[in-house]
């Protein structure tokens, strides 16, 4: 649902599509974002989510108390294990989120199910959460435009945003398997031979035309013409 009021309570958690100085109820937002059916707020819920628990009155409970129907009680735990896979396939740590996992609402399943998200991220791949997909570059993309960083130090964000700019732009250039090839000749790992084979046969072409000097300074000359 377009809900102006939903929009509202949703700019003070970080995504400021309107701006209020109203009073918010994180859980109550939280709650009206999963069943709101809007993918595009879906896919902003690991933001959300990381400003609601920065309030102290985020509480998983409250959430699913107000759930009470099975399919969005579902659907909020789904969304709430995509954005700690998020997170760590980010390598961001938060020890509410980490608290998370000590509660006993979350069953052996539940965290297969967390273990499956992290591994469709670590592959580049969108997620789907109750037969809708989650755009995996989107959800980058609002995360890192609209994440409150007042208690993050000024190195520590130049260096996460720095990985988030690279996750995008190697997600450009190449598939998730050339990617994974090209970490492994960056960090000196061994492949086997069919890897060998590959990544001498697809992979290095790329990255040559990467290193090449006048490649760099075209492509920096037309971005800036672009903006």
């Amino acid at each position: 649902m377009e809900d102006k009021e939903l929009l509202k309570q949703l700019a003070s958690l970080g995504l400021p599509l309107f701006q209020t100085e109203e009073y918010l109820d994180v859980n109550k937002a939280l709650s009206d974002t999963v069943k709101s059916k809007n993918v595009r707020l879906w896919e902003s819920f690991p933001l959300l989510l990381v400003n609601a628990s920065k309030r102290n009155e985020f509480s998983y409970r409250e959430v699913a108390r107000m759930l009470e129907n099975n399919f969005y009680g579902q659907l909020f735990k789904d969304l709430v294990f995509v954005s700690l896979a998020f997170y760590k396939y980010l390598h961001l740590k938060f020890g509410w989120a980490s608290n998370l996992f000590s509660q006993s609402v979350f069953s052996n399943s539940d965290k297969e199910t967390f273990n499956s998200f992290l591994e469709c991220f670590e592959k580049n791949q969108d997620v789907v959460v109750f037969e809708r997909r989650l755009n995996l570059e989107r959800m980058k993309n609002v995360f890192n435009n609209y994440f409150e960083k007042d208690d993050v130090s000024v190195n520590d964000l130049r260096v996460r945003r720095d990985n988030l700019s690279l996750e995008y732009a190697m997600s450009q250039l190449f598939t998730s398997k050339q990617k994974e090839l090209f970490l492994k000749k960056f960090r000196g790992e061994k492949m086997n031979k069919t890897e060998r084979e590959y990544f001498s046969r697809v992979v290095k072409k790329k990255v040559l035309a990467l290193a090449n000097s006048e490649l760099h300074h075209l492509a920096n000359a037309t971005v800036r013409d672009s903006k």
